[in-house]
């Protein structure tokens, strides 16, 4: 045999081996995920039917899209988040990787997708959009020695980002042709007093943010003290009258004066909100109360455990809300290794709701459609959400398209017709 047939043979060899390594390795890998799904659904469905005990049951196939976030300025740049990281050791996550501003492309390929799909009562996909409607004002809280917290409201947000862009102009056109529906989700994502207390100690991660435009790193020592950076109001209980009134009204407020209407649902940041303001809430017009089935109510004073608040699709919560509760996610973003299994899970959550008689209402935050700091982040979902779209419309021809208030009206309805 000469040397080249053998080396080519060799070469042959080497690269069948190679091939059938990568096959075994994509099997197992199909099969670790198949076990990982059927265990997935299994708990889905176990957690519904609990679920399901203290929950409206409804003969529809509802599902509401509810989308956090919009509005917040989140990471400016990668360069600048990276910059702190380096300096810091900090850890990064998918927000910090992939969520910044909206811009009018985000918009508009995302309305590109649902324009593509009805239900069959003629309605595109509805996504309940919720907007923070301001973020802070760096240049005077800088002035201020940190002693004072500034705020520029959403639409000066949007010009400073993208001079050249109507954004806002864009998102009301996808309001008015039944794409989105705003809903009121804070007056800003950050919390202030926590925030301005770290500035004015000088924290050298918090100040080296600062300075780059943001705040939304996670640190050591806010897990020491159970304390979130994001969530507006996770405060104490002698802070707590001090922000919670004037940032409830002053964003409702805003709220209304952009989008042209009142908003008459509420989602918490981080879902951490302290029930004993619910009643605050109904007299500012709203009457559901967005979030998971487990919702956070914050702690007297650092360190505490945040109490648990169970709450029950449907039904009124103390001060006279409405519990409207998420029960299945679409959040590609949280897996960039293996976006797939996000479409995966969320059809095994609508799967175990409609089991149950319950609407599937499914959290996809603002992170997974945007791409200033990634396009490709934006591109991937997008296309699986297109996938997930038409699989839903295939397996449940029947289904309805729905924002948050919509099905919040549905379970009042219920609520007054059993008190007749």
């Amino acid at each position: 045999m000469s040397k080249a047939k053998f080396s080519s043979i060799a070469l042959a060899t080497v690269a069948n081996f190679n091939a059938d390594k990568r096959k075994k390795k994509a099997l197992k890998i199909r099969k670790a995920n198949s076990a990982e799904y059927m265990f997935y659904k299994y708990k889905k469905n176990i957690v519904a039917l609990l679920s399901s005990i203290q929950s409206k049951r409804l003969n529809k196939k509802i599902i509401v899209f509810e989308s956090d976030d919009w509005g917040s300025i989140r990471t400016p740049s990668r360069k600048a988040f990276f910059t702190v990281q380096q300096k810091n050791n900090i850890t990064d996550d998918p927000y910090t990787l992939f969520d910044t501003l909206e811009c009018t492309s985000d918009i508009n390929k995302f309305v590109e997708i649902l324009v593509k799909f009805k239900d069959f009562q003629g309605q595109y996909p509805l996504i309940t959009t919720n907007f923070v409607m301001a973020n802070p004002d760096f240049e005077a809280i800088s002035e201020s020695e940190f002693e004072n917290y500034s705020y520029k409201i959403l639409d000066k947000s949007y010009k400073d980002y993208y001079p050249n862009e109507e954004v806002l102009s864009t998102i009301q056109i996808a309001i008015n042709n039944k794409f989105f529906f705003p809903q009121f989700h804070g007056r800003e994502h950050v919390n202030v007093q926590l925030w301005l207390t770290l500035l004015k100690n000088g924290h050298p991660i918090f100040m080296e943010a600062f300075k780059k435009g943001f705040w939304g790193v996670r640190t050591s020592d806010l897990k020491k003290w159970n304390k979130s950076i994001q969530a507006s109001f996770d405060l104490k209980k002698d802070e707590q009258k001090l922000y919670i009134n004037d940032a409830l009204e002053e964003g409702l407020n805003i709220f209304e004066n952009i989008f042209g209407f009142r908003s008459q649902s509420f989602i918490p940041n981080n879902y951490i909100w302290p029930t004993d303001y619910n009643q605050k809430l109904k007299e500012l017009g709203v009457d559901y109360l967005q979030g998971t089935r487990i919702q956070l109510s914050p702690q007297l004073q650092y360190g505490e455990k945040r109490n648990w608040v169970n709450r029950k699709p449907g039904f009124e919560e103390n001060g006279g809300l409405i519990s409207i509760v998420r029960n299945g996610s679409f959040e590609p973003s949280f897996y960039p290794g293996n976006r797939k299994k996000a479409l995966d899970m969320c059809l095994a959550d609508i799967e175990a709701a409609f089991r149950f008689k319950q609407p599937a209402v499914i959290s996809i935050h603002r992170v997974n459609f945007v791409s200033g700091l990634d396009v490709r982040n934006r591109d991937e979902n997008l296309k699986l959400f297109k996938e997930l779209l038409q699989k839903i419309l295939k397996r449940w021809p029947d289904v309805q398209f729905l924002n948050s208030v919509e099905l919040g009206d549905m379970y009042k309805s219920m609520n007054d017709s059993r008190s007749e």
